[in-house]
């Protein structure tokens, strides 16, 4: 099967946003864009990550470890996360010490999971932003 992804943008108050991603058939350079697969709405300009869940239920991979970035295939400065290589049995959860910038400006932004193996991989990742200063 090909790599396929779910984006859902939803509001959780007037100043956060929950993104979830949920992802089948993903391998290291699978890609998606955030934006909201049925409505096409994105995260808000000046949005702030505060928290991520990742979990993997089905495939190859050992570890994943994964990031969001304001290109696509991005590099060092474009990357605005990057979890810790972490086992796939264990669910990263990263409530972060400060919230920091992810979207600025008219920015989009690009998730990866980062498998390190296989192309079967099953992982639903949630962001939680806000624009809280």
């Amino acid at each position: 099967m090909a790599y396929a992804a779910v984006v859902t943008v939803a509001d959780n108050g007037s100043q956060e946003q929950v993104v979830t991603i949920t992802e089948t058939d993903g391998a290291a350079a699978s890609e998606v864009q955030v934006v909201d697969s049925v409505t096409g709405r994105g995260v808000r300009a000046g949005s702030r990550l505060e928290r991520v869940i990742a979990t993997r239920s089905a495939g190859t991979a050992a570890t994943r470890q994964p990031r969001l970035a304001v290109a696509a295939a991005a590099t060092a400065i474009e990357i605005r996360y990057l979890a810790t290589a972490t086992a796939v049995a264990t669910t990263i959860d990263d409530a972060l010490r400060s919230a920091f910038p992810v979207s600025l400006g008219g920015s989009k932004l690009y998730h990866r999971s980062i498998p390190d193996a296989g192309a079967d991989n099953a992982m639903v990742t949630t962001y939680i932003l806000s624009t809280r200063s």
